[in-house]
Protein backbone atom coordinates (compact mmCIF):
# COMPACT_ATOMS: atom_id res chain seq x y z
CA UNK A 1 0.00 0.00 0.00
CA UNK A 2 1.21 3.43 -0.81
CA UNK A 3 1.08 6.26 1.67
CA UNK A 4 -1.23 8.70 -0.13
CA UNK A 5 -2.18 12.00 1.47
CA UNK A 6 -5.94 12.47 1.16
CA UNK A 7 -6.05 15.51 3.44
CA UNK A 8 -6.32 18.07 0.59
CA UNK A 9 -9.32 16.18 -0.78
CA UNK A 10 -10.97 16.06 2.65
CA UNK A 11 -10.31 19.79 3.12
CA UNK A 12 -11.83 20.53 -0.28
CA UNK A 13 -14.92 18.48 0.56
CA UNK A 14 -15.28 20.18 3.96
CA UNK A 15 -14.93 23.66 2.44
CA UNK A 16 -17.43 22.87 -0.30
CA UNK A 17 -19.86 21.54 2.29
CA UNK A 18 -19.52 24.72 4.37
CA UNK A 19 -20.09 26.90 1.30
CA UNK A 20 -23.18 24.93 0.30
CA UNK A 21 -24.62 25.08 3.81
CA UNK A 22 -23.99 28.81 3.93
CA UNK A 23 -25.83 29.31 0.62
CA UNK A 24 -28.71 27.13 1.79
CA UNK A 25 -29.08 29.13 5.01
CA UNK A 26 -29.42 32.30 2.95
CA UNK A 27 -32.02 30.84 0.59
CA UNK A 28 -34.19 28.67 2.83
CA UNK A 29 -36.47 29.48 5.72
CA UNK A 30 -35.57 28.19 9.14
CA UNK A 31 -37.92 26.44 11.55
CA UNK A 32 -37.79 29.40 13.91
CA UNK A 33 -38.83 31.76 11.09
CA UNK A 34 -41.74 29.48 10.23
CA UNK A 35 -42.74 29.39 13.91
CA UNK A 36 -42.65 33.21 14.07
CA UNK A 37 -44.79 33.42 10.95
CA UNK A 38 -47.26 30.89 12.36
CA UNK A 39 -47.50 32.86 15.61
CA UNK A 40 -48.16 36.05 13.65
CA UNK A 41 -50.87 34.41 11.56
CA UNK A 42 -52.45 32.94 14.70
CA UNK A 43 -52.44 36.39 16.33
CA UNK A 44 -54.13 37.93 13.31
CA UNK A 45 -56.74 35.17 13.22
CA UNK A 46 -57.45 35.64 16.94
CA UNK A 47 -57.76 39.38 16.42
CA UNK A 48 -60.32 38.84 13.63
CA UNK A 49 -62.26 36.42 15.83
CA UNK A 50 -62.28 38.89 18.72
CA UNK A 51 -63.41 41.69 16.42
CA UNK A 52 -66.18 39.49 15.01
CA UNK A 53 -67.33 38.72 18.56
CA UNK A 54 -67.34 42.42 19.42
CA UNK A 55 -69.34 43.26 16.29
CA UNK A 56 -71.92 40.62 17.19
CA UNK A 57 -72.29 42.10 20.68
CA UNK A 58 -72.71 45.61 19.26
CA UNK A 59 -75.27 44.34 16.73
CA UNK A 60 -77.28 42.70 19.51
CA UNK A 61 -77.18 45.87 21.62
CA UNK A 62 -78.18 47.99 18.64
CA UNK A 63 -81.12 45.72 17.88
CA UNK A 64 -82.28 45.93 21.49
CA UNK A 65 -82.00 49.72 21.47
CA UNK A 66 -83.86 49.97 18.16
CA UNK A 67 -86.64 47.78 19.54
CA UNK A 68 -86.79 49.91 22.68
CA UNK A 69 -86.99 53.10 20.58
CA UNK A 70 -89.78 51.64 18.43
CA UNK A 71 -91.81 50.59 21.49
CA UNK A 72 -91.24 53.94 23.17
CA UNK A 73 -92.22 55.86 20.04
CA UNK A 74 -95.37 53.78 19.78
CA UNK A 75 -96.30 54.46 23.41
CA UNK A 76 -95.75 58.21 23.13
CA UNK A 77 -97.45 58.26 19.74
CA UNK A 78 -94.47 59.42 17.67
CA UNK A 79 -94.49 57.95 14.18
CA UNK A 80 -91.19 56.30 13.23
CA UNK A 81 -90.52 54.59 9.95
CA UNK A 82 -88.65 51.38 10.85
CA UNK A 83 -86.76 51.55 7.56
CA UNK A 84 -85.32 55.00 8.22
CA UNK A 85 -81.86 55.27 9.65
CA UNK A 86 -81.76 56.70 13.14
CA UNK A 87 -78.80 59.02 13.56
CA UNK A 88 -77.40 60.20 16.84
CA UNK A 89 -77.12 63.96 17.24
CA UNK A 90 -74.57 65.29 19.69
Amino acid sequence: MSDTNFQPIFDYIDNTKKELLSEMEEKFVTKSEIAKLQNTVDSIALSFKNNDDKVKVVEEKTTRIENWVMKTAEKVDVPINPKMNLKCVN
